[in-house]
């Protein structure tokens, strides 16, 4: 399949997808180039590389600010605001047995971002059918919920008692994903389960029946992961604090703030073979590229490691072009609950970063830059069974230094799955942003 992209106020008019005729084929492509050379033109005026600026759309007009730290402010849609407080003040109720108790619940597995992201589905899931989105964030983990996030309600799971009926879902659900409508198929049932599929969005969005409704409430699908979770999974206080602290140290004491590259080093076996010399130069060649002309003399290159030894290594291969710093003096695993918030702050810096520089196959770097609602950039893989990148289109930078067209996280398991949907439709293939 070959995706084809177009800013979200071109995308199709009728949520019912009708038939694209050769015409509507051609301005698609079309659209896709010059949104290729805007990017071209847009990245040769900053020097190389740096902030996005203007290149994507970003939804309704925005009214009013919210400070989310010390150092990034995000507007804030009232009218989704709203649907957010309606929707907040509903679970509410459930919990405290003033309204009748409605579930999705999801039952995750592997690290923190597998359970986030599958956390921030079934939160516009519950969003588009008033149901409470709750989670065994800690069943078979290191650290609750609570240890890392203060929800505006209790999301724990265990809540959950005295069913009437209950529904399953597997990421092979596909039509129902993308063809159903939610309400109607899930009427008799207390609760719908989700079973740790990759980021759903993409799917909710082209579903026919309730792309009217997030196109409402958040205006394209580029920014809908990054609002739920400023909105729903903010930090613990603690973890807040651990984050701004950090930020003041090497920015808010400094005359002006320094331009931030967030590195993130997946180097883990578990995945893939440990980078050879030829790849650490490719990494380093990316991220000299990224940084803007003019803040190459006093940037800072922060590095997410997953080892010490990655850290190390790091040190060595950067310190001559960039001033390097860490979260820590050392490195610590994430098999306990310090360890999952340092892990957690770490990944907050990256989505603080003005760019970032990531590792494929990696879902914390992908949920790094959804936080931060802006395309990062990846270097192509050259040990042997190397790890694919999760994007089908990327801009190139150089020969081994791609940006992504989203900050979407799991649009390759869209990708793959879109197609066998019954409903399908080749503008459902459309990446609206």
């Amino acid at each position: 399949m070959v995706a084809t992209y177009t800013a979200c106020g071109d995308h199709a008019a009728s949520p019912l997808y009708t038939q694209v005729t050769s015409n509507t084929k051609s301005s698609v492509l079309l659209r896709q180039k010059i949104r290729v050379l805007e990017g071209e033109l847009a990245h040769a005026r900053r020097g190389g590389g740096g902030q996005e600026s203007g290149t994507y759309a970003s939804g309704p007009a925005r009214k009013k600010e919210h400070v989310l730290s010390s150092s990034n402010t995000i507007a804030v849609n009232t009218d989704l605001e709203t649907a957010f407080d309606a929707y907040i003040k509903l679970c509410q109720d459930m919990a405290a047995g003033k309204t009748k108790k409605r579930f999705v619940i999801a039952a995750p597995s592997g690290q923190m971002n597998n359970r986030v992201r599958v956390l921030v589905s079934i939160l516009v899931f519950g969003l588009l059918t008033n149901r409470m989105a709750v989670i065994n964030f800690d069943k078979g983990y290191y650290a609750k919920l609570s240890d890392l996030f203060d929800t505006p309600y209790d999301m724990d799971a265990n809540q959950v008692s005295g069913l009437r009926g209950a529904r399953s879902l597997e990421d092979s659900d596909v039509d129902t994903f993308l063809c159903q409508d939610f309400n109607r198929m899930f009427a008799d049932d207390d609760a719908v389960q989700f079973n740790t599929p990759p980021s759903l969005v993409p799917f909710f969005f082209r579903n026919p029946h309730h792309q009217p409704t997030l196109k409402g409430w958040f205006g394209g699908e580029e920014f809908i992961y990054r609002d739920i979770v400023r909105r729903f999974l903010r930090p613990t206080r603690e973890v807040a604090e651990m984050r701004d602290a950090w930020l003041h140290k090497h920015q808010q004491t400094a005359a002006h703030r320094p331009y931030m590259l967030g590195i993130h080093l997946r180097m883990g076996t578990d995945l893939r073979p440990s980078p050879n010399q030829e790849e650490w130069e490719h990494l380093l060649e990316c991220a000299v590229k990224v940084v803007p002309q003019q803040h190459k003399a006093t940037a800072i290159w922060y590095v997410a490691a997953d080892t010490q030894e990655t850290r190390d290594k790091a040190l060595s291969t950067f310190s001559g072009d960039g001033k390097v710093v860490f979260y820590g003096d050392k490195w610590l695993r994430s098999n306990n609950p310090a360890g999952v918030k340092s892990a957690l702050v770490e990944l907050l810096l990256l989505a603080e970063a003005d760019n970032r520089l990531l590792t494929p196959a990696s879902s914390y770097g992908e949920q790094a830059m959804a936080i931060a609602g802006k395309p990062s950039y990846y270097i192509k893989s050259t040990v042997p069974r190397p790890p694919k990148i999760a994007y089908k289109a990327l801009h190139p930078v150089t020969s081994h230094c791609f940006r992504t067209f989203t900050s979407q996280p799991s649009i390759t398991g869209f990708s793959q799955q879109i197609e066998k949907a019954r409903c399908y439709h080749p503008d459902m293939a459309v990446l609206s942003f």
